[in-house]
């Protein structure tokens, strides 16, 4: 592939087209993440309007005992038929279920806005602007987009204090801890169970991404290995030091500067 006639041949280059191979991909697998929540809330949805319907039937019943002129025994009459419907309609069940519906109903919306906030800022554009970064938000942004990646397979567990801050360009800050979390996905076995710590020590914020197991016959694809060698420029230009591990366990270890 060439760029004004030139071979694509800069960092620049490399790191657009990986993280626009990485952003399809984590897309198609969010697609399919989005069809959980879109799919209750939509039955909720179907069943709030059966239940509207419901409240029609008692309402317009009990508009005809406030009707003017009725007689005595029309109101008992009116009255009879509204405690039926009322029993009919099991309405305290009906009640609590539209309780339960509406906070199930709002739980997916918030997981909707949730992935599709995660996505944009992952996929958001590069500026190559430097700021101080909220590590846990950024690590959780992370995590949210490879939702669908893991989450069959692996259990991930995170631990990092609210209060660090780094300084690095998030856009490439999250590409690179996504591959990363990856490759030690990948080095696992594609299973079991993936630790992620981060902590202040001294003038330093550590990160360790450390899986329970290591499987000695993976073999990653060359996108894969592209990936982490764009990862590690990356780390490189914020003078992140990293180093792997790889025995019976996979660990990765970062040594970042504090914001």
């Amino acid at each position: 592939m060439q760029i004004d006639g030139k071979p694509e041949t800069t960092f620049e280059s490399r790191f657009c087209r990986a993280r626009q191979a990485s952003i399809g991909r984590l897309t198609l697998g969010l697609a399919h993440e989005l069809n959980n929540p879109i799919g209750f809330v939509s039955s909720n949805l179907q069943s709030l309007a059966n239940y509207t319907e419901d409240f029609k039937t008692l309402i317009d019943q009990v508009k005809k005992l406030s009707k003017p002129g009725n007689r005595p025994e029309e109101i008992a009459d009116s009255l009879e038929k509204t405690n039926e419907l009322i029993e009919n309609l099991a309405i305290d069940e009906l009640i609590e279920d539209l309780e339960n519906l509406t906070h199930e109903s709002q739980e997916g919306m918030d997981r909707l806005q949730s992935l599709v906030a995660s996505l944009q800022e992952f996929g958001k554009k590069d500026t190559l602007k430097v700021e101080s970064i909220e590590l846990e938000k950024c690590l959780k942004r992370v995590l949210a987009v490879l939702r669908n990646e893991l989450k069959y397979t692996c259990e991930i567990d995170i631990e990092c204090d609210k209060s660090i801050n780094i300084a690095a360009n998030e856009t490439r800050l999250s590409f690179a801890l996504a591959t990363i979390v990856m490759r030690v996905f990948a080095l696992s076995g594609s299973r079991g169970k993936i630790e992620i710590k981060a902590y202040p020590e001294n003038e330093y914020i550590f990160v360790s991404i450390l899986s329970d197991k290591y499987d000695h016959q993976v073999e990653l694809e060359n996108r894969q290995q592209e990936d982490f060698e764009i990862a590690r420029s990356i780390l490189h230009e914020i003078s992140c030091k990293m180093e792997f591990q790889n025995d019976k366990q996979v660990n990765c270890l970062l040594q970042l500067n504090k914001s």
